[in-house]
């Protein structure tokens, strides 16, 4: 997907699942803990995580749960 390295570049790396826990991969190689990244960077990695699985396509409804507040 073209919209993929775009989301990487926002967060400035990857969303990786190791020992049962979500991070942000950093492109300096650095793993930030998903619960301690900041909330908009988490909403940007979690939409990457979605589109990278095949959870979320283009015949997809994406509900968002008060978005203002990001």
């Amino acid at each position: 997907m073209a919209i993929l390295p775009l989301l990487e570049e926002m967060i400035d790396g990857v969303v990786v699942f190791e020992n049962d826990e979500f991070y942000i991969k950093k492109n300096n190689g650095q793993m930030i803990l998903f619960e301690l990244e900041a909330e908009g960077l988490k909403k940007v990695g979690l939409l990457w995580q979605l589109l990278m699985t095949d959870n979320l396509n283009e015949d997809s409804i994406l509900i968002w749960n008060e978005p203002e507040a990001n």
